[in-house]
């Protein structure tokens, strides 16, 4: 009645092992977002939209599993089947002074990362942001400057996630992160939300 998952579960609340150790999850090391775009990006502008909102999901990501990060890192490419010198590929990675889950400051080194990168003339196809050197939030120690700032934005962005997650993703964002850019996944092949959206319901007459 409880499939092979509950009965391993009985069993071990009896003392019998049949979880090996591999299936417990790890902490996550890294966080990243990155999407491929419909359309070549030649606009500094549209790539730095499609960054702001990869680095505020991941933030967002962050702080689901209590995590802040130490470093971040932007990248860019182009597509991989031209050849120099049309093709370029670049990363750049900030280490944060104070590890953090914060949308704005990791917003701020993102971008800071992709204009260090960004070459003009190029046709990109590709861009993503990895959040690393993640420790648990509850680790992290008073800063010696801004903490007040700090702990108001700490008190801000759950209630944040917590209205986008209720009213759709975006709901709420920074003005840089606009979400109906040339480079957003088209996903006309998605399957329907059956379940989870009212316009997707079937009818049956």
């Amino acid at each position: 009645m409880m499939t092979v998952t509950g009965a391993r579960i009985v069993m071990e609340l009896r003392g019998v092992s049949c979880l090996p150790l591999e299936v417990c999850p790890r902490p996550r090391k890294s966080v990243s977002v990155t999407r491929s775009f419909p359309v070549a990006i030649k606009n500094l502008e549209e790539v730095r939209e499609a960054v702001a909102v990869f680095t505020s999901q991941a933030a967002e990501k962050l702080r689901h599993d209590q995590m802040v990060a130490s470093a971040i890192t932007v990248f860019i490419e182009t597509s991989r089947f031209v050849e120099e010198p049309e093709h370029h590929a670049d990363s750049a990675t900030l280490e944060l002074v104070y590890p953090s889950d914060n949308a704005q400051e990791l917003l701020r080194h993102a971008l800071e990362a992709l204009g260090r990168i960004f070459r003009r003339g190029f046709e990109y196809r590709r861009a993503g942001v990895l959040l690393s050197g993640l420790v648990p939030a509850g680790e992290l120690t008073r800063r010696l400057f801004d903490s007040e700032t700090l702990e108001k934005y700490r008190r801000v962005m759950p209630v944040v996630d917590q209205l986008n997650a209720r009213y759709g993703r975006g709901t709420i964002r920074f003005a840089v992160a606009r979400l109906g850019g040339r480079w957003r996944t088209k996903a006309l092949r998605s399957s329907p939300h059956y379940t989870t959206r009212l316009t997707d319901i079937l009818l049956l007459q």
